[in-house]
């Protein structure tokens, strides 16, 4: 990272340098410290800025720009439009004008990822200053293609503005550009901490540059450059003017490059490193060798194979274009949302608020993505390990083996005066990391990755036992360092998230309903792991420790009155006794009784919890639910697309259908099918379309990933690589889908090509391509287990069901799935046991397409519960 041993003592010198600013700014006392945390941790929305619901968003790894969907920024305060870089916005006013006015926009995109396209027309115009006889120019005569790119390398938004004049005589006009910068912190916009230590300059003209520029409490110098193409007739103030002159039939093109650069006081460039920029202290010199240590790869995962690109990616198609449509959107996101941290590639939480590393979202997203592309997860892991807690920090919340929070980089966190740098205050995301390895190591049939990062594994088990339960009550949970109970450390993360159904707020320590799952579920799938590195004593020690925690999990969480597990426990080990959606994610981990699952299902899905759309966070008969309370009442693709592979987990196939059906049509009324960090709870009788959060992130990461992950759960998809095998289990297809086909799903070192097609009344499954070692293994879906779904109601899983196999040969093709409809919510989920269902195996050595698919023998589908 640090190119030389004089680097090195740069950065250490550095780093004593910001130890100095750093004392400075930070809260010199307890109180302090625990004012100023819960200041920026317990707001009750995302950010205090006006609506960006409709903004136009690209991003090129860590720079990235928001703008109205005209192209405008509007100067002033109050919103979140900009061009952001490391957590700072360089640009937060950027005003067009033809004579005294702005175009009307007739259409924009920004689906590229990095670059975006706005047509304007003209209103009547002015006749320009210095050609008064000239009449008015007419309405719509003037079109004006904006188009604008980033780019990471030079750190530029270069914006291309080309007018045309459609009419049949010339046409002359004034055009004005005004420019605003003022390189707030992210914090200071989101409204959680008004705090700009530093100096900015009055903006000033270098020749023909116009230059804003800010010296920062952190020792970084942040400068904006704007450079015109050709130079404009007149400058004034931080505005510029050109005369156009358009004859008949003619075009005229201008290019305006916003630069902006970082660097630090003495001359150390701070520019373009991504996640390093603007980052020199004696930190990142430690998270420089333990990266050594883990062995990055410049660009290649641990195989040798290239690290995520967009052609690398399952390729998914079928005969529906809505479908396809979403999932092009959905991986187009992932791929927007990669960022980069000491050269490994992980996936930043979302536009605007959240580009950063975080724990449990980059995790999450890495687990909704790994059927389709493994090397983000694998990245991922070793980002996470490197920024390992290894320490006790009360500020921070760090703690030794805990994995991090979310990391920010720019002048408030490199100062203290915020805890982000990094801030470890999360619950989940040290279980989630471990969760991650185990099903990393599923889809990959590898161990390396295991063996290398063992030590942090270890460590962050530790953690869960060492630290993870503050009052010793078996649970994990969360209670602020300071003792003050200041912030929500579960995803569900805002001050009033957690409520009693009085409607008063819970009281630390909160041990939350899918955390105790998360951890249930890790320490089961890892545990297959360390017995295979012949540890089987640390294997038997980890599944013993599940067993009991599901055991006191039953006993404590469980809900007589309501038929449903409490949200959480609080204080004295009260349960918080609401219907939420967090029990559905417990059921994605398998800690849920499987005679409870079928309840969890018929709350999920009853109408104060289900609109139609998906899954509320919080049951609309609750004393604080809010239709648009960030976790109060709102519905999140994430969440909903999690609680839909616990249901199927537990064989409640209808309901996961129903869910995954909601959101997929959600996605279908979102701009380019982009699903945003979430939307308002609203019934969808009552509305036709999905009502827009005002300040959601767009794109989002696990948002993003939420389609991919319904759709490796509705067709069953569940790898065992190290035996070589994949599962297909009742696949189902949406109802607009007749056909769908998966090109190059990996598993382990093999790659297959299926195809799901719908048939009379089931699901035909055909391997189409396959190369290298795997057995293919299709468990299918009874017409008896459907009809038996729509009329048991006594909440038992239909993984219990004990089913008789039998094998067939046809050229890989075997129809193995029973169609399932949407069925509002009211489907039980059960299955009888002792129905006989198909089952066929296709297996194949380096083969090359469906013929050479090899029919294999009988075997028993696995039964019961996984982990």
């Amino acid at each position: 990272m640090h190119g030389s041993v004089e680097g090195a003592r740069r950065t250490r010198a550095e780093g004593a340098l910001m130890a100095k600013v750093r004392e400075s700014h930070r809260p010199d006392t307890e109180q302090g410290e625990h004012d100023r945390k819960q200041q920026v941790l317990t707001p009750g929305t995302a950010s205090a800025v006006h609506g960006i619901a409709d903004a136009l968003v690209i991003k090129d790894r860590d720079i990235f720009f928001l703008c109205k969907p005209d192209g405008e920024i509007p100067i002033g305060d109050g919103h979140g439009y900009g061009l952001y870089y490391n957590d700072c916005r360089f640009l937060r006013g950027y005003e067009l004008r033809m004579a005294a006015d702005f175009g009307d926009r007739l259409a924009s995109s920004a689906g590229q990822g990095n670059a975006m396209s706005i047509e304007l027309t003209n209103p009547e115009l002015e006749t320009s200053e210095q050609n008064k006889q000239q009449e008015k120019v007419p309405k719509e005569r003037i079109g004006t293609t904006w188009h604008r790119e980033l780019d990471a390398d030079s750190l530029t938004l270069t914006d291309t503005i080309t007018l045309s004049n459609f009419g049949m005589s010339d046409a002359e006009f004034p055009l004005r550009l005004r420019f605003d910068a003022q390189f707030e912190d992210i914090f200071d916009i989101r409204g959680l901490l008004k705090d700009h230590p530093g100096k900015l300059h009055d903006p000033a003209w270098h020749n023909d540059e116009l230059v804003f520029q800010y010296d920062g409490a952190d020792q970084r110098i942040r400068k904006l450059t704007v450079r015109f193409d050709p130079a404009p007739l007149s400058k004034e103030g931080t505005s510029v003017e050109w005369h156009v002159r358009l004859g008949a039939q003619q075009k005229q093109q201008l290019k305006v490059s916003l630069v902006a650069s970082v660097k630090a006081v003495g001359g150390a460039n701070g520019g373009s490193g991504g996640a390093e920029a603007g980052m020199s202290d004696e930190k990142i010199v430690e998270r420089g060798q333990r990266m050594g240590a883990h062995g990055r790869h410049g660009g290649r995962n641990s195989h040798g194979g290239r690290n995520s690109a967009a052609d690398t990616f399952t390729e998914v198609r079928s005969n529906s274009r809505l479908l396809d449509g979403i999932m092009d959107r959905s991986f187009k996101d992932l791929q927007m949302l990669r960022s980069d941290n000491a050269g490994a590639e992980y996936f930043a939480a979302g536009v605007p608020w959240f580009v950063a590393l975080f724990g449990r979202d980059s995790v999450i997203t890495s687990i909704e993505s790994l059927a389709y592309d493994p090397a983000v997860a694998e990245q991922t892991l070793r980002v996470l390990a490197a920024w390992q807690g290894d320490h006790v920090d009360d500020y921070r919340d760090e703690q030794p083996g805990k994995i991090l929070h979310e990391l920010r980089v720019g002048e408030l966190a490199r100062i203290g005066a915020v805890p982000h740098h990094p801030f470890y205050g999360s619950v989940d995301s040290t279980p989630l990391f471990c969760l991650l390895m185990a099903r990393h190591a599923q889809w990959t049939g590898s161990l390396e990755l295991f063996k290398e990062l063992r030590g942090h594994v270890d460590a962050a088990l530790e953690w869960i036992d060492e630290y993870g339960d503050t009052n010793d009550d078996g649970f994990t949970d969360y209670e602020s360092s300071t003792g003050k109970g200041l912030v929500n450390q579960g995803w569900k993360d805002s001050g009033d998230a957690m409520v009693n159904a009085d409607g008063s707020l819970a009281t630390p320590p909160i041990a939350l309903v899918e955390v105790q799952g998360y951890v249930y579920a890790a320490k089961r799938e890892l545990a297959d792991l360390y017995d295979r590195i012949g540890n089987g004593d640390r294997a038997k020690k980890l599944r013993d420790q599940a067993d009991r925690l599901q055991e006191r999990f039953e006993q404590r969480f469980w809900m007589d009155k309501d038929r449903m597990y409490a949200m959480a426990l609080e204080k004295g080990d009260r349960q918080v006794a609401v219907v939420s959606s967090n029990p559905g994610q417990a059921l994605w981990t398998g800690i849920v009784s499987p005679e409870r699952a079928g309840h969890v299902r018929d709350a999920l899905m009853s109408d104060e919890m289900f609109t139609g759309w998906g899954v509320r966070t919080l049951s609309s008969a609750e004393k604080r639910s809010n239709p648009i309370g960030y976790h109060l009442g709102t519905v999140w693709p994430h969440d909903n697309a999690i609680i839909a592979a616990g249901l199927r987990r537990y064989g409640c196939d209808d309901a996961a259908h129903s869910i995954a059906s909601g959101i997929i049509d959600a996605a279908s009324s979102f701009p380019e099918y982009r699903l945003p960090e979430v939307f308002a709870g609203y019934d969808r009788s009552r509305f036709s379309v999905p009502v827009h959060y005002p300040v959601a992130c767009h794109p989002q990461a696990w948002a993003a990933g939420s389609v991919p992950y319904l759709l490796t759960t509705l067709l069953g998809l569940e790898p065992n690589a190290f035996e070589h095998e994949l599962q297909i289990r009742r696949p189902m297809l949406i109802p607009m889908v007749d056909w769908l086909e998966l090109r190059g799903l990996r598993v382990g070192d093999a790659r297959c090509d299926l195809r799901f097609e719908r048939t009379s009344g089931a699901i035909a499954v055909e391997v189409t391509g396959l190369e290298g070692d795997l057995r293919i293994i299709t468990e299918p879906r009874t017409a008896a287990r459907a009809q038996h779904e729509h009329r048991t109601h006594d909440g038992r899983s239909g993984d219990r069901e004990q089913r008789s196999a039998s094998s067939h040969r046809n050229r890989g093709r075997d129809t193995s799935g029973q169609d399932a409809e949407a069925s509002g919510g009211s489907d039980p989920g059960k299955a009888e046991t002792g129905h006989e269902s198909g089952h066929g195996t296709a297996r194949g050595r380096h083969g090359s397409d469906g013929q050479k698919a090899e029919a294999g023998s009988r075997r028993q589908p696995t039964r019961g519960r996984r982990g």
